[in-house]
């Protein structure tokens, strides 16, 4: 006769074999990994008289998290565009006191900082497309 956990166990190893959403997949997986560490803490044998056993190393758990689709490009995209909006913003400050002060020339800190912020900006937006581009979204294309 099997106990409740076994069964719930066996229970989610079958919802396992039947199931093709991967979110759901890892749900699972998520729970049957938590019902064997409950079961090795219970089974370990005692140290001996005055003796902890000692704790396993933290395994990092990966939560199942699905996003909208929109909004993962969004987030990838996001940084990038801010960038290259500060950046020409930085441009057109500098532009508009040059032209009221009639001197470009001291603004050029203003102009090389808006330069340096266009750059990292074009340069994180490439790297989002070379992400999107991958199959899995998340490895860089070499």
């Amino acid at each position: 006769m099997m106990r409740g956990s076994e069964r719930e166990r066996q229970q989610l190893i079958d919802r396992l074999k039947t199931t093709k959403n991967p979110v759901e997949r890892e749900k699972i997986l998520w729970a049957l990994e938590g019902m064997r560490k409950d079961t090795f803490r219970t089974a370990q044998p005692p140290g001996g008289p005055g003796k902890e056993p000692s704790a396993a190393p933290a395994e990092k758990i990966k939560i199942p998290i699905q996003m909208p689709k929109g909004l993962s490009q969004m987030m990838r995209f996001g940084a990038p565009f801010f960038f290259i909006v500060f950046g020409f913003a930085f441009i057109f400050q500098g532009v508009m006191r040059g032209i009221e002060r009639n001197d470009f020339a001291s603004e050029s800190g203003q102009f090389i900082t808006g330069i340096i912020f266009i750059f990292f900006g074009v340069s994180a937006f490439q790297r989002a497309r070379k992400m999107a581009k991958t199959p899995q979204g998340t490895q860089e294309a070499e």
